[in-house]
């Protein structure tokens, strides 16, 4: 899905998903350029092929294809202005974990170069806004993402939770010793069905938690287990999962990782430049549009 500039900046996925017009190419180095980081014509080239419409009968790409991939891009780099505001740095751990996810696609092989790395990039920026917002715990990002092992009593849930404490796999444990044959066969992944119809999810929102497993789970950092619940008759030791081991089921579910106020300063203070025969940039909705 495509998501566009609107009361607030956030992540752009590129795909297909684009209407029609019609442009030519020209003899400029460069098709666009924002604050000082250039995307020379033949990047650009390989990159609308890969994701904008086919070459017309002449070999020339459509006009609006043209503009959606070069808004793309421009929304990439204005992510990572935000992201140098915050101090908050993608590094090689970042873009080696956005890499791996991007390879899951079918797709991916046959991309190019220069469009495999803009892509690493827009993920790599994706999961250093969205992990910082999961980070900040539930009161900030709306969503848990659990592992939860159940017992029959409470000394069987002081044992494990000692065991736990001294070092022990929390997957390891869920598979042994949960009562939840069903969170146990995955590790003590919980899990809530769709009510659409589609494939279940491993995040729920806080509002569907009540306030004796919420407010444990505030209190308990990220990874680490919780103390033994007692939940009616039955004990829970329950899980905050990483954000690398949930981010496609939380990134839809989470808050958008960048404010208006953000939004509307990259906006605003942003030195786009585009080759006039492809369009040109318009701040106020935050797409290159057609030259007027």
């Amino acid at each position: 899905m495509i998501r566009r500039f609107s009361a607030a900046l956030t992540t752009i996925v590129l795909t297909g998903m684009l209407a029609s017009g019609c442009s030519t190419f020209t003899k400029n180095r460069d098709a666009a350029s924002v604050n000082g980081r250039h995307l020379p014509v033949g990047d650009f080239e390989a990159l609308a092929r890969d994701f904008g419409d086919a070459p017309d009968a002449k070999g020339e790409l459509t006009g609006d294809s043209v503009r959606q991939v070069l808004t793309q891009w421009v929304t990439t780099n204005l992510l990572g202005k935000i992201l140098a505001s915050r101090g908050t740095n993608v590094d090689d751990a970042a873009r080696a974990s956005a890499e791996a996810s991007l390879k899951t696609d079918t797709k991916w092989a046959g991309y190019n170069a220069s469009t495999k790395q803009i892509l690493i990039d827009q993920r790599a920026q994706q999961i250093a806004l969205y992990e910082h917002v999961y980070d900040a715990g539930p009161s900030t990002s709306k969503i848990v993402c659990l592992r939860v092992i159940a017992f029959a009593d409470a000394p069987s849930a002081q044992a494990a939770a000692d065991e736990l404490s001294a070092g022990g796999d929390f997957a390891t444990l869920a598979k042994a010793k949960s009562l939840d044959t069903a969170t146990a066969q995955q590790g003590g992944i919980y899990s809530i069905a769709s009510t659409t119809g589609g494939a279940a999810s491993e995040c729920v929102a806080t509002s569907s938690l009540v306030a004796t497993v919420l407010d444990p789970l505030s209190k308990t950092p990220i990874g680490t287990p919780t103390a033994p619940l007692q939940l009616g008759a039955n004990y829970f030791i329950f899980l905050q999962r990483p954000y690398p081991e949930v981010t496609k089921f939380a990134d839809p579910l989470l808050p958008s990782p960048v404010s208006a106020e953000e939004s509307a300063q990259a906006l605003s203070s942003a030195h786009v430049s585009i080759d006039s025969r492809y369009g040109m940039w318009d701040p106020a909705t935050g797409q290159v549009v057609p030259t007027r």
